[in-house]
């Protein structure tokens, strides 16, 4: 079963709300919404930090957890906005899984890579370097060096 995403759910964000309406009035915001499951209202509370060269960053306080978040969200038939480690929502590039193709070409590139190093001559601090791209290949999940049918480089 896939995890509910952030992008699927309603949400409010501070930089748009900052944009539109946020001004230094104190440290709660009343927050109203309609929607096709009701509607709703809800005091947040808002937290700043100073900024490094001087001023300072609006944050929501999640009222589930007391987290600052810059983002809270709306699953559908919940009633208060919250956090999405609350809601245990994940983003969708987390959902996607890398094909065969994408970590065939990262195998591609590193043994590459490792074969460049393994031809250049008089570079004497270069074994170290060649031993962690080999554990990084063998870490793959499609075949080791030392596999591939007696072409393995001995090392």
């Amino acid at each position: 079963m896939t995890k509910l995403t952030c992008e699927q759910v309603a949400s409010i964000s501070i930089w748009e709300l900052k944009r539109v309406t946020l001004h230094a009035s104190g440290s709660h915001f009343k927050f109203s919404w309609d929607s096709s499951s009701g509607g709703g209202s809800q005091d947040i509370a808002l937290k700043t930090t100073d900024c490094f060269f001087g001023g300072f960053r609006y944050w929501f306080q999640c009222p589930g957890c007391a987290r600052r978040a810059a983002i809270l969200y709306l699953p559908f038939g919940a009633k208060v906005f919250a956090c999405r480690n609350c809601y245990k929502l994940t983003y969708r590039s987390c959902q996607n899984h890398k094909t065969f193709g994408e970590g065939f070409s990262r195998l591609v590139k590193l043994t590459e890579r490792l074969e460049k190093i393994l031809n250049e001559k008089g570079r004497r601090g270069k074994r170290k370097q060649a031993r962690r791209l080999i554990e990084k290949i063998e870490g793959n999940n499609f075949y080791s060096m030392r596999n591939r049918g007696g072409k393995g480089n001995g090392l």
